[in-house]
């Protein structure tokens, strides 16, 4: 009985107790949501993260990631970087982070600059704790990521905003990525290495022997006068301006071999003898007015005519005269070359709606003569016809309002198709252009007026070389390319009229666009 008695008092406080938690747990939740809702401030938005990654054609790959907003000046922030060196060659570079204005493409100021030294299939990765400048305004900038390697620099960009802003991120143009590379200097003689290589690889060839068999004797730094780094092609012009390099001195049982090098241009030095200098330009005095085409070549229409004449803005009939006496001709207006000459660059076709004549023969000559009648420059080629079994169709890609559309266009069959539609591409539509058909890729006009052009660019823009192995196809383009002036529409539309052109071919399923050679940084919007 006093046990039985003991537990039903024990259960009635049992009771009581539970009853006075319960109470106690509802008083204290209900002052402390009277608390929190007195005291408790909003939590900051999340910052936006951004991670980038590239990689070059020879392997080597760039990382690194942080975010688009929530920079504040004076402030630190965090970015992971992360570089793998998978070429098969050791490098020595260096990569910067920058902040960059995006009205005037100035890099405000490096955040973070570091050398390294990378061994073949070694990486490298470092978390930077970088400070904005204090007195920045709040607004959007553009951050860049540049590495610089002795194959050629990798340079990557990303819009921020810094601060309380409603500020529209800016488009990335090539001018600020032109700005970023240049506050990002090379290593010193990081590239010579490259250069002595590139050098011994093509004597080996040249002599056919083996590697082991070449010895470096000398690499001298130097300066050469001209871009053509001491050794002109003839017929070929340079830009006129200092072109820091080096001499590089191979042996080979006993008997020296000389080499000149800048950049990524090794250049063999002939044994014959001192080079002569670049020919100068042509004018209306000078005899090969006409460069496009070249006399004696064969061709088909329309004919792409590029010549130094006269003045500017002056008329320029051509004359397109085949031997059976048919005669195609059309007055165009000279541009203003570099040098301040007339340029002639044209195509030349038959304008007229109905079926064209068909000359009996394929000899012709192409006249140039002034609106006086006066004969400039002359030059003798065969023109196929449309059913001449050395020609194909092709098909070339032009922007018609937003989308691409397909052109169809006879060309000779020189065995290299692929190159020879990439050429055409870039001189543009049709002369006679019914369809209303327009390029992305930079016009000779475009060109000319470049307000960035270089004092070393050219009248156009150049295809400098295609090759097609294992169906990667790698299309490398001069430096005029840049004209396209920036732009994420353009930018995709250049790359879609020549990625469009190129996998009509079935030796191609891949395209990599190169500018100069590199392939990194180029074509951004």
């Amino acid at each position: 009985m006093f046990v039985k008695r003991m537990l039903k008092n024990q259960g009635k406080t049992l009771a009581a107790s539970v009853i006075l938690v319960i109470l106690l747990t509802l008083g204290l939740t209900a002052g402390c949501s009277a608390l929190r809702t007195d005291t408790l401030t909003p939590t900051a938005a999340p910052r936006q993260p951004f991670s980038a990654r590239s990689e070059s054609e020879d392997g080597a790959v760039v990382f690194w990631e942080g975010y688009t907003d929530g920079y504040q000046p004076g402030e630190g922030s965090s970015f992971e970087v992360q570089l793998k060196n998978n070429t098969e060659q050791p490098w020595k570079g260096r990569f910067c982070l920058q902040l960059l204005s995006p009205d005037s493409a100035l890099v405000i100021q490096t955040l973070a600059q570091e050398e390294i030294n990378l061994e073949s299939g070694v990486g490298f990765s470092d978390e930077l704790t970088v400070t904005m400048p204090e007195t920045l305004d709040r607004g959007g900038y553009h951050l860049s990521m540049v590495v610089r390697r002795p194959s050629g620099p990798m340079v990557d960009m990303i819009p921020i905003q810094v601060g309380s802003t409603d500020a529209v991120l800016e488009d990335i143009t090539q001018e600020d990525m032109d700005a970023a590379l240049e506050a990002c200097p090379p290593v010193e003689g990081a590239g010579q290495e490259v250069l002595v290589e590139q050098a011994v690889s093509d004597l080996s060839q040249r002599r056919e022997v083996d590697l082991e068999e070449i010895e470096v004797k000398s690499v001298e730094a130097t300066e050469f006068s001209d871009a053509s780094l001491g050794v002109p092609e003839p017929g070929k012009s340079y830009a006129q301006v200092i072109t820091p390099g080096y001499i590089i001195q191979l042996e080979i049982e006993g008997k020296t071999y000389r080499y000149h090098a800048s950049q990524s241009r090794v250049v063999f030095v002939p044994e014959e003898g001192t080079p002569t200098a670049p020919s100068p330009t042509p004018t209306v005095e000078d005899e090969g007015a006409i460069e496009i085409p070249e006399a004696g070549s064969v061709t088909t229409l329309p004919l792409h005519i590029m010549a130094y004449v006269g003045e500017p803005g002056m008329e320029m009939k051509t004359v397109l005269r085949w031997e059976d006496g048919t005669e195609l001709s059309q007055t165009f207006t000279t541009l203003e070359s570099p040098e301040g000459e007339g340029l002639l660059m044209e195509s030349l076709d038959w304008q007229t709606e109905s079926t064209p004549p068909q000359p009996e023969t394929d000899q012709a000559t192409l006249i140039l003569q002034t609106s006086s009648g006066e004969i400039v420059d002359e030059a003798p080629l065969t023109v196929l016809g449309a059913d001449h079994p050395q020609t194909r169709l092709i098909d070339l890609y032009w922007l018609l309002g937003e989308e691409l559309e397909s052109e169809q266009r006879r060309v000779v069959d020189t065995g290299s198709v692929e190159s020879t539609a990439v050429k055409e591409l870039l001189w543009g539509p049709p002369p006679r252009n019914l369809a209303g058909f327009q390029t992305a890729i930079p016009t000779p006009e475009d060109v000319l007026g470049y307000p960035g052009r270089g004092e070393d660019w050219g009248s156009r823009v150049r295809m400098l070389g295609l090759t097609i192995e294992e169906g990667t196809a790698r299309v490398n383009f001069s430096q005029e390319m840049r004209a396209y002036g920036g732009g994420s529409a353009r930018v995709q539309s250049i790359r879609q009229q020549i990625i469009r052109t190129l996998a009509q071919f079935d030796s191609v399923d891949t395209i990599v666009i190169a500018v100069e050679g590199e392939t990194e940084g180029v074509l951004q919007p």
